[in-house]
């Protein structure tokens, strides 16, 4: 295995991490799990949801004071 750097680390991880932390994030490292070109390929195609919440509008009111 080639060791890795900040850019292109050797171990790759699939980090899912939950909105409310009470829930646990889940991690799964490549050295555990093989991830094919479809799971690859499905993955890319979600959609950024941060992204979304950033510079999509706003359905609501709640929270403003």
């Amino acid at each position: 295995m080639v060791k890795g750097d900040d850019e292109s680390p050797s171990v790759w991880h699939l980090k899912v991490v939950a909105s409310d932390d009470r829930l646990p994030t889940l991690d799964f490292e490549e050295n555990y799990y093989t991830f094919d070109d479809f799971f690859r390929a499905w993955f890319k195609a979600l959609p950024d949801l941060d992204e979304r919440d950033r510079t999509g509008p706003k359905a609501s009111n709640f929270g403003l004071v």
